[in-house]
């Protein structure tokens, strides 16, 4: 976290960001995971003091990130409220793709859950900013959903929120809806899910 370079997208700072490894727009939220789940499961309070404020700089990141796309894009219009443009994996697509976003979102989520479980005052800010991001992220996903161009009475998931039907981007099958699912901002009970796994299934990813 110390002198990170932040992911390789249009980040303004990249101050309290983790990059361990690679470029991926959502390595801080992936490591905020990590960190928050071993809090979550071991509840060490000794461990908690000596983070916090690593896990602070982390979730400040990420709201500073996504608060400038609310600039950019109306409320309710496809990447308002998102992470801006970057690198979702290795492959060097660009863009504002479901799969940066959720699993960002599930690290900001677990975060307001240790804080709260330790009872910091920033918790309830914290799953404020974590349900705003939720909501944010359902509504570009459904602004990227699609009568399918080729298959009557399905539907086409654009993995990249800009997108239009039709074209194909990214290369891995995480990186679109399903991912969503996965992370816990979709509920498996959706009613799109079954037109989710059906496109997965299409593409080759299940």
């Amino acid at each position: 976290q110390s002198g990170s370079p932040g992911p390789a997208g249009d980040i303004s700072d990249p101050a309290g960001s983790f990059r361990p490894h690679i470029h991926w727009m959502c390595e801080t939220g992936a490591v905020l995971t990590l960190l928050c789940s071993y809090g979550l499961y071991t509840q060490d309070e000794a461990w908690f003091g000596r983070v916090a404020g690593r896990l602070q700089a982390a979730c400040a990141f990420i709201i500073r990130e996504r608060a400038r796309t609310k600039t950019v894009y109306a409320p309710g219009e496809a990447g308002h409220g998102l992470l801006p443009a970057g690198r979702p994996h290795d492959w060097p697509d660009f863009g504002q793709f479901l799969f940066s976003d959720a699993y960002t979102w599930r690290g900001l989520r677990q975060a307001a859950d240790v804080f709260a479980l330790f009872h910091h005052p920033d918790a309830p800010s914290l799953r404020a900013e974590a349900e705003d991001y939720r909501r944010c992220i359902l509504a570009s996903f459904r602004k990227a959903v699609y009568p399918h161009p080729e298959e009557p009475g399905r539907l086409w998931f654009s993995n990249e929120v800009h997108t239009p039907a039709g074209v194909e981007v990214g290369a891995y099958g995480g990186d679109g809806p399903i991912c969503l699912v996965h992370a816990g901002v979709l509920p498996s009970g959706d009613p799109l899910v079954p037109q989710i796994e059906w496109d997965s299934q299409r593409r080759g990813f299940m």
